[in-house]
């Protein structure tokens, strides 16, 4: 979840800069952002699911490397809709991470030391 966070929050500082570097106008840079939240919201259930299938573990270290592989693909993109692109692969990976890591909490943690977890 925190990774999900600072991305957002990274994407926020740098619009200006990438309005500037890529000639983005106002709904391109609105992608850039929706692009990530969408892809997120209508695959969290999919994450869900695949790591009930597939094992919570496998599904969050291949989500947290499909992340970070498409955090470099966003840094390397030349055009907008690259960026874009990107930046919903993106989210497609975090809907892979944030389903599993909250079900490891659950069974790592003992219901009396959860809400610290």
């Amino acid at each position: 979840m925190f990774i999900s966070a600072i991305d957002m929050t990274i994407v926020n500082v740098a619009l200006p800069e990438m309005s500037h570097e890529l000639d983005a106008g106002i709904g391109e840079l609105q992608w850039v952002l929706d692009a990530f939240l969408v892809s997120l919201a209508g695959l969290l259930l999919v994450g869900s699911g695949l790591a009930d299938r597939f094992g919570r573990r496998r599904v969050l270290v291949m989500g947290l490397v499909g992340f970070a592989v498409t955090s470099v693909l966003a840094a390397a993109s030349q055009t907008v809709s690259e960026l874009i692109a990107s930046r919903a692969l993106m989210g497609a990976a975090a809907a892979c991470v944030l389903p599993p890591s909250l079900s490891l909490l659950a069974v790592l943690f003992p219901p009396e030391l959860r809400a610290k977890a």
